[in-house]
């Protein structure tokens, strides 16, 4: 049983029984008293939310904002590029992030693709500049994932010529 099925569940035996006869309940079930489980519930109402202890996710553009890097330029042209990682126009699935970081031999991605801007970022920082450069001049509309290529090839679009089709990402999330 999932927690969201446990609360529906336990909410509805205190709308049914109310919230004393419930908490009578927990107590005989845990061999506690009912004092006991009163100051248990005190306790976890003071300490803070699990959400609220999360950290909202970092964009690229922060993530490269924070590395050490070499030269004003190269910072400019990782921000350019974290910009275009951020709204999917730069390496816009998880498996081209993970194609690209195989590619430049790192291994272990995470699973999730904001989660892979982290080693992306470092990985593109050791990159050359004249690398970074090539990577920034092209335009948007020339990059292209996986899909773009298979969905050009099947409708046959003259606009884009379609790079090697590589393999369908099952099971991989984003």
């Amino acid at each position: 049983m999932t927690s969201s099925h446990l609360d529906i569940e336990v909410r509805l035996l205190v709308v049914k029984y109310g919230f004393e006869k419930v908490l009578t309940a927990l107590a005989q079930a845990r061999n506690s008293n009912i004092e006991d489980l009163r100051s248990m519930l005190q306790e976890l109402e003071r300490r803070p939310k699990s959400s609220q202890k999360k950290r909202p996710q970092q964009t690229a553009e922060q993530i490269v904002n924070k590395l050490d890097v070499d030269g004003p330029e190269k910072g400019e042209l990782l921000k350019t590029l974290a910009h275009r990682f951020d709204s999917r126009v730069f390496l816009p699935n998880l498996r081209d992030v993970r194609l690209f970081l195989q590619e430049h031999g790192n291994e272990g991605v995470p699973k999730a693709r904001h989660r892979a801007a982290e080693p992306l970022f470092r990985c593109l920082a050791d990159l050359p500049l004249s690398e970074l450069r090539r990577m920034v001049s092209v335009e948007g509309s020339q990059q292209s994932s996986w899909y773009s290529d298979l969905s050009a090839q099947i409708i046959g679009d003259v606009r884009q010529e379609p790079t090697a089709v590589r393999e369908s990402p099952h099971n991989e999330t984003d």
